[in-house]
Parts: C-alpha cells; structure tokens; sequence
C-alpha cells in the first residue's frame, strides 16, 4: 500500500490540515519526517489556523495538490501551491473534509500534532505480548531488560522529541522493543 504516513496538525480534537506521505510510516523516518515541525513548534507557539497547519506542513516538504486546491479555494482564497508538481513522498496536503479523512482512512500510521498544548501522539509502532514476541521472533522477552519509557504515547510533549527518538533509534538498533504505558512496542523499520 506505500506504508503511508499522515501527519494530522488539530487544534482541540480537529484536524485542521493534514498530509500523507508514501513510504513514511516507519517509526525512526516519520519521526525525522515530523522533525521540522517540531522543530518549529519548540521555537515558538502558533496560532491555530488552516493557514498556520500548511506552512508546518510545508516545512516537510509537503504541499496541496491541484485537486485539493480547487475543492479549498473557495473557502481559502489566499492559498496558492508552492511546488509545479505533486510528489507523494514528499507529502501531499489536504485541507478539505473528504481529502482529510481520506488521508486518515488510508494511512497506516500517523503523527498528532496538538496546536493547544504543543505536544504530540505517536502512532507508527505496533503493540505486542510477550506471548505473541516470542511466537513471532523465536526468543523470550525480559520485562525488566528493555527500555521503559515514561511517556504517554497519545500526548508526548515536544520537548521530549529526544528521548523518544533516541528509544526509537535504540529499538531500530538492537531489534528490542520497548515499553511505554506498560505495554510493549515494536517498531516498524
């Protein structure tokens, strides 16, 4: 399916802006994917506008496709595409109700960007049981040897980007999982 990534910028619960990248939902590169927008969001708090959510986007590289444009313009008249072509690996950006939830339908994993409290929800690792690791890798796992990290996963401050990067990074490295919220992970590489 293009292991697609949705980047979702929502303010209070809705999505004002979101965009799809092909070949993106693995943990480590949709984290390095989302890295501009954090960066930004470290710096300072934005405003909460569709406006607002497509120049984040765009820092990724993203931009609105034609289609998307044609449907949004009439309530947005000062959008205007950057790019003369639409790439999507470099993300596709969608401000409309159907494109929005076609990019939440069809993604297979995502990034939550909250405007109201600068943080963010992960979501592009897989849960399993200790049971189910050892039935799908052949190995036994000890709780107690792998990373613990206390963060909530659906509401990660952005200034704990680092730590979260480097338990991923780790994972990625040494094929362990790791547990969060007492439940273990696995990335998706």
């Amino acid at each position: 399916m293009g292991q697609r990534l949705v980047i979702n910028i929502k303010n209070n619960g809705d999505i004002l802006a979101n965009a799809c990248y092909h070949w993106s939902a693995y943990s480590l590169s949709s984290l390095i994917t989302a890295l501009p927008i954090m960066e930004k969001l470290f710096e300072e708090k934005k405003e909460p506008t569709v406006e607002c959510a497509i120049e984040l986007l765009r820092l990724t590289g993203a931009d609105i496709t034609e289609d998307e444009l044609k449907i949004a313009k009439k309530d947005y008249p000062f959008l205007k595409k950057v790019k003369d072509y639409d790439n999507r690996n470099e993300g596709l950006i969608s401000i409309s109700k159907k494109g929005i939830e076609n990019s939440v339908y069809y993604g297979e994993g995502s990034i939550d960007l909250n405007l109201e409290d600068n943080t963010f929800g992960y979501s592009v690792l897989y849960e399993v049981t200790a049971e189910e690791y050892k039935e799908d890798y052949g190995k036994d796992l000890n709780e107690e040897e792998l990373t613990h990290l206390d963060i909530d996963l659906d509401r990660i401050p952005i200034e704990n980007l680092g730590e979260l990067m480097l338990v991923v990074y780790n994972s990625y490295e040494t094929g362990d999982p790791f547990i969060s919220g007492g439940k273990i992970h696995c990335i998706i590489s």
